[in-house]
């Protein structure tokens, strides 16, 4: 049996904080593409409102709808949600735009503005057609003051136009 998260919809927002938007909030793990029955899968989400702002208000539920691959029904399911505060590091990388003529993969590093904090950030990316597919952030960093840029660090032959916006948990950031 193996299930995949085919969406994740917030609801139900607190009065006096920012509505959580799916939109803009992030799933990120191995499991959120395939997980196997008897074997232990976590992914995180972490929530964020309209304006992209942190929220973490534990009142606030998720409703995480998963599919079954294969014919039948999916008899019993338990999910179990655990509100976590995430270290300042980037999570996740948004390609904007894959840009083009890349001819080989390679890895990416990030940087922040003069007087901004922020180390350890490592990621690699594939392309296909001349064009950047996709990103596996293989060390989130940690100490982030400000959302650092990203550009290639080794490989990435040809590869022009690409524009690939870090997601990233900040130090000091309100949660919840």
């Amino acid at each position: 049996l193996a299930l995949t998260a085919v969406a994740v919809v917030a609801a139900f927002a607190t009065p006096g904080s920012g509505n959580i938007c799916a939109s803009r909030s992030t799933a990120v793990g191995i499991t959120t593409t395939a997980a196997t029955a008897g074997a232990r899968a976590s992914f995180t989400i972490q929530a964020r409102d309209e304006f992209g702002q942190l929220e973490t208000a534990t009142d606030q539920p998720f409703v995480v709808a998963l599919e079954r691959e294969g014919p039948g029904p999916v008899s019993t399911l338990s999910v179990r949600m655990e509100p976590m505060v995430p270290p300042a590091g980037v999570y996740g990388v948004t390609i904007a735009a894959g840009g083009s003529g890349c001819t080989a993969g390679g890895t990416l590093s990030a940087s922040v503005p003069p007087g901004q904090s922020g180390s350890g950030f490592s990621a690699t990316f594939t392309q296909s057609g001349g064009v950047i597919d996709a990103v596996t952030v293989t060390a989130e960093g940690s100490g982030y003051t400000a959302t650092p840029t990203l550009a290639i660090a080794s490989g990435g032959a040809g590869c022009t136009g690409y524009a690939l916006t870090a997601l990233a948990t900040l130090v000091g950031e309100h949660y919840g």
